[in-house]
């Protein structure tokens, strides 16, 4: 793993999207499970080189994450308003949406992840993952799907970034 600038970060991601490489990158706090370090941290996977990098930060690094979810997912999953018109969740996202919802009550930060086929942290690795941490228990909730949860993303990505701040 190779440890990174915030610029190298974005000049990274849009190289890949460039190259139409298969990439992914997670946002993960000090708190978080996946996080070997007491900082925050962006952890860019790209699935066809099989590299990772890492940026470290005292901050959370909100706005390079909304960015790179925008150019990862689609900038339609930053709007719950894009939600399809036929879209139910599932009972695991409810429960998701009904913890990240106590959470908010509470003034609770919370995160999420998506964990891709073939990425590092994915326990099921030809599926898509897609967990909530609760910050209070160190628990998580997962929802597992073929597909990306785009619309199930429409649903959470905004809530997320409602936060404005981890730290």
């Amino acid at each position: 793993m190779k440890e990174i600038t915030k610029d190298e970060a974005l000049a990274l991601v849009e190289s890949f999207v460039a190259k139409k490489e298969i990439w992914h990158y997670h946002l993960l706090t000090p708190t978080c499970q996946f996080n070997t370090s007491s900082r925050f941290a962006i952890f860019i996977e790209n699935l066809d080189t099989e590299q990772t990098f890492v940026l470290y930060s005292d901050l959370a690094e909100m706005e390079l994450s909304n960015t790179l979810s925008g150019m990862l997912h689609g900038k339609e999953v930053l709007e719950q308003k894009n939600t399809a018109s036929n879209y139910r969740p599932s009972i695991e996202v409810i429960a998701m949406l009904e913890l990240i919802d106590k959470l908010d009550t509470a003034n609770t930060k919370w995160h999420h992840h998506v964990f891709f086929p073939g990425c590092t942290f994915n326990t099921h690795p030809d599926m898509h993952e897609l967990v909530i941490e609760d910050p209070r228990n160190n628990t998580y909730l997962m929802s597992i799907t073929n597909d990306e949860p785009k619309e199930d993303l429409k649903q959470i990505e905004y809530r997320f970034y409602r936060q404005k701040k981890l730290n």
